[in-house]
């Protein structure tokens, strides 16, 4: 599993946004100014809704393709796979609340590697930039604690503007959403050992 998520987030983090096909890619506009011209798209029960800002949909950050591939290669060297990172069924009914865990800056490839570890799926990351990333089907619940959530949108995101942006897009396709926000901790760094020790020192 290891080999296979890092490589989709080491081709994600090297990613960035690109214009669709039909913009002029010779503007002097700023990059700023050219992504507010974009049309993005939010991905429910395989129907394609149009949005503003733009939504970014990267097949290497897809948490139901991730979770698939890492299922079946447990399967084909017979080890036990973990319980999928999300729902394969969708939803018996749309969901009623946002859960956002934030912490200013922190990064898509942090917030990736954070659900992974975990065997978790979100349905968007947002980039300490602000960029949107789309990372499941809101049509499927995704793993969070242990558990199923089917009532439950899950973001992740290290910048309150996107963050903001992203809420108003999902308040406008479903009525009635709760929105819950969780700070996000810093990771903690390896605490270094004392002068003196280290292996191989004398007591």
């Amino acid at each position: 599993m290891r080999l296979v998520w890092a490589t989709m987030v080491l081709v994600m983090v090297g990613c960035s946004p690109e214009p669709l096909p039909d913009q002029e890619t010779t503007s002097p506009l700023s990059e700023r100014a050219q992504r507010a011209k974009m049309v993005g798209e939010l991905h429910d029960g395989g129907r394609r809704h149009r949005v503003l800002p733009l939504i970014l949909h990267l097949p290497t950050m897809d948490f139901r393709v991730g979770c698939l591939v890492e299922r079946d290669r447990a399967q084909h060297q017979g080890d036990s796979p973990r319980p999928l990172c999300f729902d394969e069924d969708r939803r018996a009914a749309p969901p009623t609340r946002v859960r956002i865990e934030y912490r200013l800056g922190m990064e898509v490839s942090e917030s990736m590697n954070r659900l992974m570890s975990a065997g978790e799926a979100a349905h968007f990351v947002v980039e300490a930039t602000g960029t949107l990333y789309q990372v499941l089907d809101l049509a499927h619940s995704a793993r969070r604690g242990g558990e199923l959530r089917p009532k439950e949108v899950r973001v992740l995101s290290g910048n309150s503007g996107g963050t903001d942006e992203l809420v108003k897009i999902l308040e406008a396709h479903y009525a009635n959403l709760e929105v819950e926000r969780i700070d996000v901790p810093a990771p903690t760094s390896p605490t270094a050992p004392a002068p003196g020790s280290g292996p191989g020192t004398q007591p």
